[in-house]
């Protein structure tokens, strides 16, 4: 991961800690050296330094879930063993066998559920920490791909079809002539992909709002969610505009299949958990992984598109931390609720999506290991250390 999307993640969750009237502590870390300096100002949570040591390479597959580090063979135990980066706020930076699967998810990297967590942390020379696990042939569940809030009814997220016509979504397009018909297929497909999730966002926000106004949310908390829900057709359109050109013709979304009666959560600790799972997570996730698209993008209109997703989904994660913060000032079941599903945090990360290698970096496409280690990075550095602050504190102060 490069210094550039360090600095990224360390600014974004000062940004996300403000936003939900969290005290953090400063932290700052140093690619390729061992060195960290953490500095406290302020009360709060642990939170985790910069990754200074070894993260091992992920499996070039597009369907790895967000749990584990790299898994090797345990020697003569017959044990697989599963290895880290390590954390700040342990004695040697390893967290104790009880805490490994909170940081380092229940899955390995290639993405099958870790059974038992046998021994360690076992430090090895590079720093990492290692443990003896006992694996299963059970794959782990995998959140749904894709950039943006998405529609969920039953469980389960919903996005309209693609439809090759003109549908008004992707109308500022230019047909491309300069890359070769098989990069161009690929490319469509990929922009086709966030495209409709971005369209289906836009319902998952208006359906935010109902809900929020039916717990008598504040002013604030619902006008940032239309606009959020206005962001989200801004995207549809330059992603839906992108998969036109690589296509060659218009792409925009057939009618998105909503029930006649949408359910509506108007439970206080269902909204707040499912903010946290989508919002929190998924689009503090969805953010870093924008940024790390638009960072390495050469293409001109590549690169201006996901800068502004970049940006609009920083702020959409931050207005997901506010309400999480509101909710649990109604009352402390809801931080217990949010407490409650912690450890399986990084079970709720989606998936991600992205070639084998680096080829298509310059249409912000970086590789899979590259984007899977930003994403494990902020789980690990962004999402639990703001969350963990976020349920430990009696008090949340009001804005």
């Amino acid at each position: 991961m490069t210094l550039r999307s360090q600095h990224f993640l360390f600014a974004f969750r000062g940004r996300l800690a403000r936003a939900a009237s969290l005290s953090m502590p400063f932290m700052v870390g140093f690619a390729c050296t061992s060195e960290v300096i953490v500095a406290g100002d302020g009360e709060g949570g642990g939170g985790s330094s910069t990754d200074t040591g070894h993260t091992g390479q992920a499996a070039q597959s597009s369907t790895v879930g967000v749990g584990g580090a790299t898994t090797g063979t345990g020697g003569s135990t017959g044990h697989d063993l599963e290895c880290g980066a390590p954390i700040s706020g342990y004695p040697g930076g390893c967290p104790s066998l009880g805490q490994a699967s909170i940081y380092y998810g229940d899955c390995t990297l290639d993405g099958y559920w870790i059974q038992e967590w046998v021994s360690g942390p076992h430090i090895q020379s590079d720093g990492s920490c290692c443990y003896e696990i006992v694996s299963s042939q059970q794959r782990c569940p995998q959140g749904e791909g894709g950039i943006g809030r998405p529609l969920r009814i039953e469980e389960r997220a919903v996005t309209a079809r693609a439809h090759v016509g003109e549908r008004g979504w992707g109308a500022r397009w230019r047909a491309d002539t300069e890359l070769d018909a098989a990069t161009r297929s690929v490319l469509a497909e990929l922009f086709t992909r966030d495209a409709l999730f971005e369209h289906a966002s836009v319902a998952s926000f208006a359906r935010v709002s109902l809900e929020l106004m039916a717990l008598g949310a504040p002013a604030e908390l619902i006008a940032a969610a239309h606009r959020a829900a206005l962001d989200e057709i801004e995207h549809a359109r330059l992603c839906f505009a992108l998969a036109s050109r690589f296509r060659g013709a218009p792409v925009g979304a057939a009618p998105l299949d909503i029930p006649a009666s949408l359910p509506l959560r108007n439970d206080l600790v269902e909204v707040a958990v499912s903010t946290f799972v989508e919002g929190c997570i998924g689009e503090t996730l969805s953010a870093a992984l924008a940024h790390e698209q638009a960072a390495g993008a050469t293409d001109p209109e590549v690169r201006a598109a996901l800068e502004l997703i970049a940006a609009d989904e920083a702020r959409h994660a931050e207005l997901a931390w506010r309400t999480v913060a509101w909710a649990i000032r109604q009352g402390a079941h809801v931080r217990d609720a949010i407490a409650r599903i912690l450890p399986d945090a990084n079970h709720h990360a989606p998936e991600v999506i992205a070639p084998p290698d680096a080829a298509l970096k310059g249409y912000g496409r970086p590789s899979f290991a590259g984007m899977r280690e930003v994403q494990r990075r902020a789980l690990l550095d962004v999402v639990l250390p703001c969350a963990q602050t976020l349920v430990s504190m009696r008090r949340i102060s009001l804005r």
